[in-house]
């Protein structure tokens, strides 16, 4: 009896890790509380694409500079951009380990 782990299984724990995970970030989005950088992407977002003023220079922005046009999108939706920022940020990090999972 060998101790190798056979590649079909790993491909299916691996799958079996990307489900939980996304579940679980499905759950973060709906029960987890407000956090404040949430609110300040989005409304840096919302600056630079209607009220055209430059990061950096026109306001104080210390985060990553390619996070504003990622939120451009769904930085106009009012209310509803909470959310939808947070179904963002959970594809951007689903795609992410996508990208790992296939690397490694």
């Amino acid at each position: 009896m060998t101790d190798s782990v056979d590649g079909n299984s790993y491909q299916r724990f691996l799958k079996y890790i990307y489900v939980i995970a996304s579940v679980l970030i499905l759950l973060f989005i709906i029960f987890r509380p407000l956090n404040h950088d949430e609110t300040y992407y989005l409304i840096s977002s919302e600056a630079v694409l209607l009220e055209c003023q430059v990061p950096y220079s026109d306001f104080v922005f210390h985060q990553m500079p390619l996070i504003i046009p990622a939120y451009m999108p769904v930085s106009f939706l009012g209310f509803w951009s909470l959310p939808a920022g947070r179904i963002l940020s959970s594809i951007f990090f689903l795609g992410a380990f996508l990208i790992l999972l296939k690397t490694f």
